[in-house]
């Protein structure tokens, strides 16, 4: 039950992630830099390997 709290957590702040970044690109209509591709990739990978695997 608990891992699985953590999965759904985990998949919230990774789309959270993933809006923001996108919403912020798209009203400064930013180009995509590095800077926000080192920001997706810990947005990724920040969680702890616990909630990597899906839930059965």
């Amino acid at each position: 039950m608990f891992i699985k709290v953590l999965y759904i957590i985990n998949e919230v702040f990774v789309i959270t992630c993933f809006v923001f970044l996108s919403v912020t690109k798209t009203k400064t209509n930013a180009p995509v830099t590095c800077t926000d591709a080192y920001i997706i990739t810990v947005c990724v990978h920040v969680t702890p390997p616990l909630t990597k695997k899906a839930p059965e």
